[in-house]
């Protein structure tokens, strides 16, 4: 037997018990099992696990996705977003990026760019708009008639908005829903699309904007279960 992990018949070796295979291609061995147990047979190896052993959090995230990718996890998403003051279009890059660093293929759209859109192109949709007086924006109500329902039936979504603190209070005292998000959901469900994750509400400063501190990173935090979510319904 000649190969990694095996030994060498010779003509000394012939009529003897064979030699043990040496201490580090045994060591690979081990390591070629359990890589094959984990990420299943052929996808793994001593470098593989090697370099796992030497990132954490985040990075070990990646590293697997990737690894899992090349194993033939393939899916692809579209993120489309209206903007007035580019903080929606924070919040929908953060999503997009943070989907990618998970290993899942996106293509990021501001709605006005999107010309046709066909369900055969893309496994998933993420949406996202203003809250303007209490709904989405009239572009994004617009693309949501490009979204047929016979095409786009069962596949997977999720929305998200940006908001004003003070109409968000204005609507838990009026008892109304003030969010884009929610009413995009509404719409896409009525579509017959199946909702990954709650609704993401940002929330802006003023009319304009900055974003408040910290949305950044909980919306990276929102994608990375959207991202979960997908891999485990495989679509």
């Amino acid at each position: 037997m000649d190969g990694a992990g095996g030994w060498i018949c010779t003509p000394h070796s012939v009529g003897k018990s064979p030699a043990k295979p040496h201490p580090t291609l045994q060591v690979e061995n081990r390591a070629r099992e359990e890589s094959s147990i984990r990420f299943g047979p052929g996808k793994g190896g001593l470098m593989h696990r090697l370099k796992l052993s030497f990132l954490t959090g985040e990075q070990v995230l990646r590293e697997e996705n990737a690894h899992l990718q090349k194993g033939g996890l393939k899916m692809k998403g579209i993120v489309v977003y209206d903007t007035s003051y580019g903080n929606t279009k924070r919040i929908a890059e953060t999503i997009a990026e943070t989907l990618k660093e998970s290993g899942i293929e996106v293509d990021l759209f501001d709605v006005k760019d999107v010309k046709k859109l066909s369900a055969k192109d893309y496994n998933f949709l993420v949406l996202g708009s203003p809250t303007r007086f209490g709904t989405m924006s009239f572009a994004v109500r617009g693309f949501l008639g490009k979204v047929k329902s016979e095409e786009w039936m069962n596949k997977p979504f999720a929305a998200f908005d940006t908001e004003n603190p003070e109409n968000v209070e204005r609507a838990r005292l009026e008892k109304k829903e003030w969010s884009a998000a929610e009413k995009i959901a509404q719409k896409l469900r009525e579509k017959k699309m199946s909702q990954l994750l709650p609704v993401l509400k940002t929330l802006v400063i003023g009319q304009k904007g900055p974003l408040v501190e910290g949305e950044i990173e909980r919306t990276k935090e929102y994608a990375r279960g959207l991202a979960t979510k997908l891999k485990e319904q495989k679509v």
